[in-house]
């Protein structure tokens, strides 16, 4: 089984169009076979190369909160955040001579990996061991901060408490899934974004090339729904349907854990139940000039909904291959399955494992 995945991944890889692409498919692959810290690195070897750099030392300390660590934390600190962020955090700290109490996390068994020879412990263990250290909240995602800071109070700990310095990590690419060096653009794209969130994309596609023609806007979660239809009515864009319900293979109703935010997903866990529709209904025979899919591990569901529509059009595509480990092998056989004439190229938006995307051109 393990001779198997090489074999799939090795020729992927060589469908990769460039070495960066090819750079960053084999760190992916490290960093699921072997867990190691490391890989995750190579993710964005560029961007960590420019943060670790000593002239960059004052700008690595402000972002990591090193001085307000040092005075208020007596130089201890506790890393809550064990994974994306974490890992920076923990080579930071260790750089600049802080001690790193503990590492505390929501899911600890599934962020060990990152963090090596310390023990990740849940949050709500917390109370049992802290003695007033300073506390950095190493999350690169806005609504998941508010929820930790959150979490903090409810313990009665507002004191002590700082967050990774977002203005100068300037972790997010709002061109992520419109890389220049690969994606052309044009006015007038017909554009099918799955995962609508708060219309965001769309309206960054919209500035870049001039004006969409017409997108239709997959998003299942009622409250980012909310969010969609108050960006259009705004007037920020027009042409916009809204499709609440989410891309999958096959028209239906499944089970779906809302959160309110870019990680609401699909789940046999889920506490509501959403409709879900294929692409190619949606759209019938509208010409189709871009395709973006960034829903939390249903890329593959939603690629399968869109045969007709990506075989006929051979639209862009920017579709997220980071949250499942199958995905770095399955998207791109099917991709190449259903249109072999388009051309593979991958790019990392963000320091760790996540916003890894995969772009066919042709």
């Amino acid at each position: 089984m393990q001779n198997n995945f090489f074999e799939r991944a090795n020729k992927i890889y060589k469908w990769l169009q460039d070495d960066e692409s090819k750079r960053i498919y084999r760190a992916f692959i490290d960093y699921y076979v072997s867990g190691e810290a490391e890989a995750v690195m190579r993710l964005n070897k560029s961007y960590r190369g420019w943060l670790f750099r000593e002239e960059n030392s004052d700008a690595l300390k402000e972002a990591f909160q090193i001085e307000n660590l040092r005075s208020k934390g007596r130089g201890k600190a506790i890393i809550y955040g064990c994974s994306l962020g974490g890992g920076y955090a923990l080579e930071a700290l260790r750089k600049n001579g802080i001690e790193i109490v503990a590492a505390i996390d929501k899911f600890p068994g599934t962020n060990q990996e990152v963090f090596g020879n310390i023990v990740v412990r849940a949050v709500n263990e917390l109370k049992s061991f802290y003695h007033g250290e300073a506390i950095l909240i190493t999350t690169i995602r806005p609504e998941y901060r508010e929820e930790m800071i959150h979490t903090l109070a409810s313990y009665g700990i507002e004191d002590n408490v700082f967050c990774v310095n977002m203005e100068v990590l300037d972790t997010y690419d709002p061109n992520q899934y419109f890389d220049e060096s690969i994606v052309n653009l044009s006015p007038g794209e017909q554009f099918v974004d799955c995962g609508g969130y708060n219309l965001s994309t769309t309206i960054r596609l919209n500035e870049l090339c001039g004006g969409i023609r017409r997108a239709w806007v997959f998003e299942p979660d009622p409250e980012n729904v909310k969010r969609c239809k108050a960006n259009k009515e705004s007037g920020k864009i027009g042409g916009v349907d809204i499709i609440e319900a989410g891309a999958y293979s096959k028209d239906g109703n499944l089970r779906f854990s809302g959160f309110g935010n870019t990680s609401s997903c699909l789940s046999t866990e889920g506490e509501i139940v959403v409709p879900v529709r294929k692409i190619d209904d949606v759209v019938g025979d509208n010409q189709v000039t871009f395709i973006k899919m960034d829903i939390e591990g249903a890329e593959l569901e939603a690629l399968k909904g869109a045969v007709r529509t990506i075989r006929r059009n051979k639209p862009k595509l920017a579709i997220c291959i980071y949250h499942k480990k199958e995905d770095l092998l399955e998207i791109p056989e099917y991709i190449k399955e259903i249109c072999g004439d388009y051309k593979l190229y991958i790019r990392s938006h963000c320091i760790g494992p996540i916003e890894v995307v995969m772009y066919a051109v042709v």
